[in-house]
């Protein structure tokens, strides 16, 4: 008799710890709600209607993230535990306009040409969330950048408002390209819609005469590597044209970068109706205007120099000198090939030597000449000092 009773006080007291450990649970799914894993197309076939949460990952099924009934599943749960899509066709992610994000959160959300639209995404202060959003060429990604700035958010990766990066097959469509722009590449070589590069722009070594067509480009940021220039465009032997650069209007460097290097293009020159742009004026001063004496193409210099530049050789004028008085007189910087400097050197002997003879009358003429003395060494700037003199 005894030993029942204490069997059935031992059974009861199982039922009750069974009772209370599945009433914690019940509590617990309550309190927490379902969470719904999605990483293959089969887990589609849950309803959708009993999942709180969501943990989603396309990146282990690619069919899973073309299906068409991804987006009737995922459309109205409110909280993503995990939600990584790459490569869908998905225009927007969710009816909802706030979707919740838990502590410990990530959202991934890659190479996805044709979305538009992504939700508010809200977490409490403190949680930590993870972003990386890239290659979303069609996305808006203003108030993401606003809300992950304001919230201190740290190691985020958030493309700018409808960029493209280095993973692109393709640049037509692009408004904003986000990496290196190397203008040989078959990807970039036509770029209508680029009005920014947050990056360096590259053209060496190709065989192009011409550069992408450009229209509206218009800023170039670099502030990475301060050895490597932003924009750099050397040993294009075919090259005829940089005109599509000549309507840049910003380049922004980091501290100590260097800006742009134009350089060793031998059929380089700048057409006439750019000539006073101000991306030609302040950069490529040193390549010649099309239409010049080819003796004055400035465009194989081992550095770029962005100085008031010497006009053309004229040797059917008193001018004897391809500088002006003026400029010689203010001593400033300009450039001039070995070519030039005999040209100059050459002329001035033959011009102190009449100069320096006696009248056909016999009689010494007193004659006033202009004589200049150079410093120059090849491939840099050289500063012509005026002197005057007087010869019989």
């Amino acid at each position: 008799m005894y030993h029942q009773i204490i069997l059935t006080r031992f059974a009861t007291m199982q039922l009750l710890v069974i009772f209370l450990f599945y009433s914690s649970v019940l509590v617990s799914q309550n309190y927490a709600g379902t969470t719904c894993t999605v990483t293959k197309i089969i887990h589609l076939k849950q309803d959708p209607e009993k999942c709180s949460a969501l943990d989603l990952n396309t990146y282990l099924d690619d069919d899973l993230a073309t299906d068409p009934n991804l987006f009737d599943f995922i459309k109205n749960i409110g909280v993503y535990d995990t939600f990584l899509l790459r490569g869908s066709n998905l225009r927007s992610l969710t009816n909802l306009d706030v979707i919740k994000l838990r502590d410990g959160s990530q959202v991934i959300i890659t190479e996805n040409k044709d979305l538009r639209k992504i939700p508010k995404f809200d977490w409490k202060a403190g949680d930590k969330v993870l972003f990386t959003v890239a290659e979303n060429h069609n996305l808006d990604t203003t108030e993401l950048l606003k809300a992950i700035k304001a919230k201190k958010v740290k190691g985020a990766r958030v493309q700018r408002p409808f960029a493209c990066g280095d993973r692109r097959r393709k640049s037509e469509h692009c408004r904003i390209i986000e990496g290196i722009l190397v203008l040989e590449d078959p990807r970039n070589l036509n770029l209508p819609k680029l009005e920014e590069v947050y990056g360096r722009v590259i053209l060496s070594g190709s065989n192009l005469e011409k550069l992408p067509h450009m229209p509206k480009l218009k800023k170039i940021e670099w502030m990475d590597n301060k050895k490597l220039p932003a924009i750099t465009i050397e040993n294009n032997p075919n090259l005829k044209s940089i005109a599509e650069l000549a309507n840049i209007e910003n380049i922004v460097l980091g501290r100590g970068r260097m800006n742009v290097v134009i350089r060793n293009n031998p059929k380089l020159c700048i057409e006439p109706e750019n000539m006073q742009k101000s991306f030609v004026k302040k950069y490529a001063a040193h390549v010649r205007e099309c239409g010049s004496h080819p003796s004055l193409r400035r465009s194989n210099f081992k550095q770029a120099a962005f100085h008031d530049t010497p006009g053309p050789l004229n040797s059917d004028t008193n001018q004897n000198n391809i500088f002006t008085t003026k400029q010689m007189r203010s001593r400033k910087p300009v450039i001039i090939t070995t070519l030039e400097f005999q040209a100059i050197s050459i002329k001035h002997r033959a011009v102190s030597s009449t100069s320096s003879s006696p009248g056909k009358s016999g009689k010494g003429v007193r004659r006033s000449v202009d004589v200049y003395n150079y410093r120059c060494t090849t491939f840099t700037l050289c500063h012509a000092n005026l002197t005057r003199t007087h010869r019989w």
